[in-house]
């Protein structure tokens, strides 16, 4: 594993662990906004590939997703402590001592919270497993330690539609040709 020093936090990370947590920022960002990206037909017709297909347009959704994912889980991790990313990590990993921890420091009862609420519902059940309260912990966790969150994935998301834009008008639209054997 190589290390890669952060320009923000403390000290070295390990370009792994780096990943690690930028991939669960990624699951999460979803969780919180999914809202916020939309590729709907308006998206293709605004960024010039409205003339796609279902199909091409899924797959371009797919691609989309993973690029915006790493886009946001690298900017939200920007300007946290070491502290503050292994918490969110533990509570990743359901790390029941971390969980414990940050339940205890909300200083409420997260049964009563509309978004612990709103995750029993997403999952149709009516109590919380652990994966349950930890996901519902690191919606609250970045809330809390990130509450521009919805700024960085709107900000992300109007940049890689920008660059779409470019790339298309720098591209003559040409149609895809099978490949020959």
């Amino acid at each position: 594993m190589y290390e890669k020093e952060l320009p923000f936090g403390e000290g070295v990370f390990y370009e792994g662990k780096y990943k690690e947590v930028v991939s669960k920022f990624q699951e999460n960002k979803a969780k919180c906004d999914d809202e916020i990206m939309e590729f709907d037909e308006n998206f293709f017709n605004e960024v010039g590939m409205g003339h796609l297909s279902e199909v091409e347009k899924q797959a371009f959704i797919e691609h989309a997703r993973e690029e915006m994912e790493m886009r946001v889980g690298e900017q939200m991790i920007k300007g946290l402590t070491m502290d503050q990313v292994q918490e969110f990590e533990g509570i990743m990993k359901n790390d029941q001592q971390v969980i414990r921890k940050v339940v205890a420091e909300l200083g409420q009862d997260f049964r009563n919270d509309e978004v612990y609420k709103k995750v029993l519902r997403k999952h149709g059940v009516s109590e919380g497993t652990w994966e349950i309260i930890g996901e519902y912990l690191s919606i609250k966790w970045i809330h809390k330690n990130r509450p521009d969150y919805k700024d960085i994935v709107s900000s992300v998301f109007e940049g890689l539609k920008q660059e779409i834009i470019a790339g298309n008008q720098q591209a003559p639209a040409a149609p895809i040709a099978p490949a020959t054997a």
